[in-house]
């Protein structure tokens, strides 16, 4: 905490850190399922198949997220955000259990504001990852299928990265960074 408090404090945060969340669905006695996003500045910053999204109306939640919650003020914009996160957040590597859009807003609030993603958010999928893939598709109906572009992910590699930048401004991405247009699929 006082890591987090430190951060926010040092310099001039001014740009201000929302979490938006949707209750996707319950598994009684389990977990809950929640799609979030992450907002600086009310613009949303959110991943799904096609990569790092980012627009002012809250697209990946059909617009009314069922939560949106003021956490308070980083130093780093959502250019900084998208520049520092994009090369852990590819097209194409987006897997419903182990890299989701869950996923990348622990790592977006840890680079934004030193703290992670409340363990509620993500409860269903640390259940998918400990279980077998046949339960898996049994639970899903044969629906999931993991990616294996993202078998080597972790949320604790991509945070040991994005320490490692510091204070550093990470170096802008090639092309487009930022896709102003909906998601394919919801995360």
């Amino acid at each position: 905490e006082d890591e987090q408090d430190a951060f926010t404090e040092r310099g001039l945060a001014t740009n201000k850190v929302e979490l938006a969340c949707s209750e996707l669905f319950s598994v009684p006695g389990i977990a809950t399922a929640y799609h979030t996003s992450v907002l600086v500045n009310g613009e949303e910053f959110f991943f799904s198949d096609s990569g790092i999204f980012s627009d002012r109306a809250l697209t990946s939640h059909q617009g009314k997220p069922s939560e949106r919650v003021e956490l308070g003020y980083s130093r780093r914009t959502g250019t900084q955000l998208l520049r520092a996160l994009q090369p852990h957040f590819r097209p194409g590597t987006y897997d419903l259990v182990r890299k989701n859009c869950n996923s990348f807003s622990d790592c977006a609030l840890h680079y934004l504001m030193r703290r992670r993603l409340d363990g509620k958010y993500s409860a269903l999928e640390r259940v998918g990852q400990r279980v077998s893939l046949d339960m898996l598709n049994r639970f899903t109906k044969g629906m999931y299928q993991p990616n294996q572009a993202a078998s080597d992910f972790t949320t604790d590699d991509v945070i040991a990265a994005l320490d490692k930048l510091g204070d550093q401004e990470p170096p802008p991405a090639g092309g487009g960074m930022s896709h102003a247009r909906a998601a394919l699929t919801l995360g």
